[in-house]
């Protein structure tokens, strides 16, 4: 064979390569499109009940999952994979069909067995324990799966993908820890309601309900209050309130730390509606539930608390509720309660009585016969896996279970390989103009070494309401000028948590340097920075971190949950 003929024939088996590997790309994509849309009917036949619509979708969602992952697992997707350029895609798509065929095949079977439980679970003003009981099973079958689902696109680098894979792909990997998240929670929950829920002996509980309209650390203003009694799986409303049941008192109602009281404050301790000005809810929890013990002849179990945007998540399980003449629903709950309220009511007491009357509502559609026990179940996992949903146990058998879940609401002070950063706002105007407080929070490592980090933090705080729009609030909205800050105006305290054994430095506003004084508890330094908040006005605040030796890994930053929906936690790659 001539040279030329050899290199014609390598030549003919390059072109032929190629074009099957086309052909099998092409196929693998139309695998993974009709993966993606079998999901989506999956997901709207699970929220409409409908069990024949969901086989089928999960029928057909594995069978295309099982084709991308086989098309993907070969000596040809492999070569692929060593390419120049296109080589990182191809690893991500087969990373992608590995994970959505764990999903598919080991998931979804218990999650369809999980929602078909979930319709037995409500027994009005109550739940079936037993049915509770017989969720452990396949919701731990479902962690599990999503577990391994998750850790399939774990650690795939993202970067150098294609624009129109990439952001599907980034997508795919956020929707998966989330559900792994939240199934991971969910195993804790349903090993813990039979208790929690009365199932050996009675249980009592402080339920807090936080206004997001005047910012607390831990979401908003403590207003309105619950007590309820579990029983045999049975709840019990035993007494509700507001803010006003517990005025201030002369001496903090538990022993402050010195640095607590520098931080926050002594009003941490004299006032109900101060107990979160601490992110950590377990301490807040001890406040609220020793306010309430010291006029009361009960010991408390737990505290439970959630915001109105978290009310908003349940109300789409529930379905509209109303009292007083007025109706809520997923889709109003939040401008209803925390803004309109303050409008259509000017005494006080007339608008903690719609609170509590809507708090009772609420209260009767949750532990009554829902319109979607799916989508109820959903919005706690949401509620939960955004820091709007917390609990605290004074139980140590179960508050050992809960620590290190979303839902505890710790401030972690135990150091490890991962940098941990909190910035928490709270509300210094005396007003309700938090409706209008709008914030973003960012980190990102820039350096290591010395087996430390080195982070750049930055937060942008603004209000949206516009100077025009300011004669028409009600003085209980503004604020009046009652506390000093001019009408429409807020005055917000943020704190900056730093890394465990770390630092915080070179702190600006608006890009001028600014002496900052930091405070540290636990272990973890605190800047503490106030901002005055015009109408429409933008404030924009950098600062600089070191972490503890050994804090190498990727990090988390926990924020103060907003008015807005959604998660305002996010982590960051560690430049190690």
């Amino acid at each position: 064979m001539t040279l030329r003929r050899a290199l014609g024939l390598l030549l003919a088996v390059i072109v032929g390569a190629g074009a099957y590997a086309a052909w099998v790309g092409w196929q693998v994509k139309d695998d993974l499109e009709s993966a993606e849309t079998h999901g989506r009917a999956l997901e709207a036949a699970l929220r409409a009940d409908d069990r024949v619509a969901a086989e089928e979708a999960s029928d057909r969602l594995q069978r295309a999952s099982a084709s991308a992952r086989k098309r993907t697992d070969g000596a040809l997707w492999s070569a692929l994979g060593r390419l120049p350029v296109v080589g990182d895609d191809a690893q991500g798509v087969r990373a992608l069909a590995r994970s959505m065929e764990t999903f598919s095949a080991q998931a979804v079977p218990p999650l369809l067995e999980t929602s078909s439980l979930l319709e037995g679970v409500s027994r009005g003003q109550g739940v079936h324990l037993p049915t509770i009981r017989s969720l452990t099973e396949p919701v731990a079958s479902a962690a599990s799966a999503l577990e391994s689902a998750r850790r399939d696109v774990a650690g795939v680098h993202s970067a150098g993908f294609v624009a129109p894979f990439r952001d599907p792909f980034e997508e795919y990997v956020e929707l998966v820890a989330a559900a792994d998240r939240g199934f991971g929670a969910a195993t804790t929950a349903v090993e813990l309601l039979p208790d929690m829920l009365g199932g050996s002996d009675p249980r009592d509980y402080l339920i807090v309900f936080q206004n997001n309209a005047e910012v607390r650390a831990s979401g908003g203003l403590p207003g309105a209050w619950a007590h309820v009694r579990t029983e045999g799986g049975r709840i019990v409303l035993v007494e509700q309130g507001s803010t006003a049941d517990f005025p201030e008192r002369r001496r903090p109602v538990l022993p402050l730390s010195a640095v607590e009281r520098e931080l926050y404050g002594a009003q941490l301790g004299t006032y109900w509606h101060d107990a979160n000005f601490t992110p950590d809810f377990p301490r807040a929890a001890a406040l609220w539930a020793a306010h309430f013990e010291e006029s009361r002849p009960v010991e408390l179990d737990g505290v439970l608390s959630l915001d109105t945007v978290a009310l908003s998540y349940l109300l789409k399980g529930t379905g509209p509720v109303s009292a007083g003449g007025v109706t809520i629903d997923a889709g109003n709950a939040v401008d209803q309660l925390l803004h309109q309220t303050y409008r259509d009511l000017t005494d006080p007491a007339a608008q903690d009585a719609r609170f509590q009357a809507m708090a009772l509502a609420v209260f009767d559609a949750v532990t009554g016969e829902v319109d979607s026990p799916m989508d109820l179940a959903a919005g706690f996992g949401r509620a939960g896996r955004e820091g709007r949903f917390l609990m605290h146990s004074f139980r140590s058998e179960v508050q050992e279970r809960l620590t290190g879940t979303t839902v505890a609401g710790e401030l972690l002070s135990e150091p490890s390989k991962r940098p941990t950063v909190d910035v928490t706002f709270d509300d210094a105007t005396g007003s309700k103009m938090s409706y209008y407080l709008r914030y973003d929070v960012r980190v990102r490592a820039e350096a290591c070494g010395g087996g430390d980090q080195r982070l750049a933090g930055s937060m942008r705080l603004g209000s949206t309401i516009a100077h025009g729009e300011v004669d028409d609030l009600p003085e209980y909205i503004s604020g009046g000028g009652i506390y000093g800050t001019e009408p429409g105006s807020q005055l917000v305290v943020a704190r900056i948590y730093g890394p465990i054994d770390g630092e915080v430095t070179d702190v600006r506003f608006d890009g001028e340097p600014v002496e900052v004084e930091t405070v540290e508890l636990d272990g973890r330094p605190v800047a503490t920075l106030v901002a005055q908040l015009s109408p429409t006005q933008n404030v924009d605040v950098t600062w600089r971190m070191t972490t503890g030796e050994g804090q190498t890994g990727d990090g988390r930053v926990g924020v103060t949950p907003s008015i807005v929906s959604g998660d305002a936690d996010s982590t960051f790659a560690s430049d190690c």
